[in-house]
């Protein structure tokens, strides 16, 4: 079955449009619970509920997902200062203030290095999927360099004064661990809104769901006077096909 939000909500439209049309057929009066009219609108007030629960929840998970990322890695389009900036920022200090040998710069240009590893180019002559491709960012990993850096300043002691305030130990703490906040904050969102998916999933398709219903509407139908080819079960089927 079709599983895109557009569709779901297509379902949702013609069936709601066929239902409206089941109201108004003063001989529609079947015995089986799950077809009867008033029954009908309130299963579609329900499904509505299950529609919205997965828009909500899926908004506020790709929230939180942008949110995480406008702080975590750079970008063309992000150049504030998350996380990954902030790290460079700390690397340009200790470079200037402890000298490019110290162990310190080197030890974060390590970290830099697997944050965003440069490969050299493709060959243009070579077989398509021979080139190197990009190391995999994670945001785990990312908060982890995080921490780590946060060591080596603390070790330097009050020799690491900088004047960008963004880029003092505490400053790197805090974003640190509101990362992990987000992190968790997603794992949350993510569970929900596939507890939500699942729950629409079952109005629509699970047992006298919508399409067991369009099912039974249709055999109800189908018994008036000419069959199928009775103008209310040809309508009703009409609204269904989107026609």
């Amino acid at each position: 079955m079709p599983s895109s939000q557009s569709s779901f909500e297509t379902r949702y439209g013609r069936f709601s449009s066929g239902t409206g049309l089941i109201q108004d057929i003063t001989t529609y009066n079947p015995a089986k619970e799950i077809i009867k009219k008033a029954n009908l609108t309130s299963f579609l007030a329900e499904a509505a509920v299950k529609d919205a629960k997965v828009n909500s929840t899926n908004t506020f998970y790709r929230e939180k997902v942008k949110e995480r990322r406008i702080n975590g890695f750079r970008d063309k389009d992000n150049l504030s200062n998350c996380l990954e900036n902030r790290i460079r920022n700390i690397y340009s200090y200790v470079g200037a203030e402890f000298g490019h040998d110290s162990i310190t710069y080197k030890k974060i240009k390590s970290f830099l290095d697997k944050i965003a590893p440069k490969y050299d180019k493709k060959d243009p002559g070579a077989p398509a999927g021979q080139g190197k491709s990009p190391s995999e960012q994670s945001f785990v990993a990312l908060i982890g360099f995080g921490r780590r850096v946060g060591e080596l300043i603390d070790d330097l002691g009050v020799a690491y004064n900088p004047g960008n305030t963004d880029i003092t130990l505490v400053a790197l703490g805090e974003l640190c661990d509101m990362m992990e906040t987000l992190t968790k904050d997603i794992a949350k969102a993510e569970i929900e809104w596939s507890k939500a998916v699942k729950a629409r999933k079952e109005i629509y398709d699970g047992k006298d769901g919508m399409t067991d219903r369009i099912k039974a509407i249709k055999d109800y139908l189908a018994s008036f006077d000419l069959g199928k080819k009775s103008p209310d079960y040809i309508n009703f089927c009409r609204i269904l096909a989107g026609r």
